[in-house]
């Protein structure tokens, strides 16, 4: 009996992969590859358009609101000032200054300086602090170093205090001094026992040791407020410089907010807001780069251009307005260098980094009244 006998399984054919194979497999991963690159390169470029957007936006904010401020404090301690005494050129004087000790500031609010050809403009802003008085007092004699107050008139000041001194003359001299005692009864001072006197001796940092001269005995004090509060008596100037919005105290007694406010300004720009038709509204021509009388100034606005810090070879960006609407006003862009625009648009190739267009920009800006002044005039 024979064993019946199982055939044996056909053996399979053994290979690896075909030159062709590997080709296509290697193209497939090189397209996947590209694919994968370009989208991570779009998901970069805009987290980079984002995140510089939202720097710019903060940095705007933060420098509109900050100078916001300043501006609405401006006029406080003179703003009952009568017209011939407002812009008068303040004889100051300030024995810590590193660079000249004299020095002049305008009696007014907010003086706006235009900048050349469309350059950013600059700011100058004066207000007080004091919590006594914010009228205007009358003095009745008058020497180097002493004030006598009218009737009833000295109240209100204290030693430390800032007083500007406005002569009565066409035009009338103005002076910064800094009073020092208060009334004269020390042995020997001369007049003595005046309960009416106001003494600014050189012995206070913003007295001259010369005095401060009047061509007149008589005139009118505004009390700036005391150098020995914390919020001391401001002049400050707020500019662009270097791609920055920057503060200044003129009076060097702020203790903070010194130097740069926000990053990635490039520009600012300023007009007064003139009632002088007297209906107590700023019509739309009267807004203006500069001012006849600062008792018809009203109100000022400010335009803060902020540009993004990231360059987009792809972005092509118009000018840049502010005021919009029918008195739309552009600014003057300039290279990012700072050198003049020779670009004229986006055809340049390759594309410029110091081509201002390329670059993201916003506006900000707003309108200040100019609150103690329209107070200090009210009827």
């Amino acid at each position: 009996m024979t064993k019946p006998t199982s055939a044996s399984a056909p053996r399979l054919r053994e290979g690896g992969l075909s030159l062709v194979e590997i080709l296509v497999g290697l193209l497939i991963g090189m397209i996947g590859m590209v694919v994968i690159f370009q989208v991570l390169t779009v998901s970069e470029q805009r987290r980079r358009t984002a995140t510089f957007g939202s720097e710019a936006q903060t940095a705007g904010a933060i420098g509109l609101y900050t100078l916001q401020r300043e501006v609405q404090l401006a006029g406080y301690g003179f703003g009952a000032a009568d017209p011939a005494q407002t812009g008068c050129s303040v004889a100051a004087f300030d024995a810590t200054r590193p660079s000249g000790q004299s020095f002049n500031f305008v009696l007014a609010p907010a003086v706006i300086t235009q900048g050349a050809s469309g350059a950013p403009d600059s700011i100058t802003v004066l207000s007080g602090n004091s919590s006594r008085i914010v009228s205007q007092r009358a003095f009745t004699a008058s020497t180097a170093t002493t004030k006598t107050m009218e009737t009833g008139g000295r109240s209100g000041f204290a030693i430390g205090d800032l007083i500007v001194y406005v002569t009565t003359g066409t035009p009338p001299a103005c002076a910064l001094v800094q009073v020092t005692a208060l009334p004269c009864s020390a042995a020997g001072c001369s007049p003595s026992g005046s309960d009416l006197e106001v003494r600014h001796e050189a012995a206070g940092r913003f007295n001259s040791p010369s005095g401060a001269s009047f061509a007149t005995p008589q005139g009118f004090a505004f009390n700036l407020g005391s150098v020995n509060l914390p919020n001391q008596p401001r002049l400050t100037q707020w500019s662009v410089n270097g791609d920055r919005l920057v503060m200044t105290d003129a009076f060097g007694l702020a203790t903070q907010g010194e130097g740069e406010i926000s990053d990635g300004i490039v520009n600012l720009q300023a007009q007064y807001g003139v009632d002088g038709n007297g209906n107590n509204v700023i019509e739309a021509a009267e807004w203006s780069d500069t001012t006849a009388s600062w008792r018809d100034v009203r109100a000022i606005r400010v335009a803060l251009l902020a540009r993004s810090g990231d360059w987009d070879r792809e972005h092509c960006n118009a000018n840049p307005q502010w005021t919009s609407g029918a008195g739309a006003q552009t600014f003057a862009m300039r290279s990012v260098d700072g050198s003049a625009d020779s670009f004229g648009d986006c055809s340049e190739s390759p594309p410029s980094p110091n081509n201002w267009r390329r670059y993201r920009y916003r506006v900000y800006e707003t309108i200040v009244p100019l609150r103690n002044m329209i107070w200090g005039t009210a009827p």
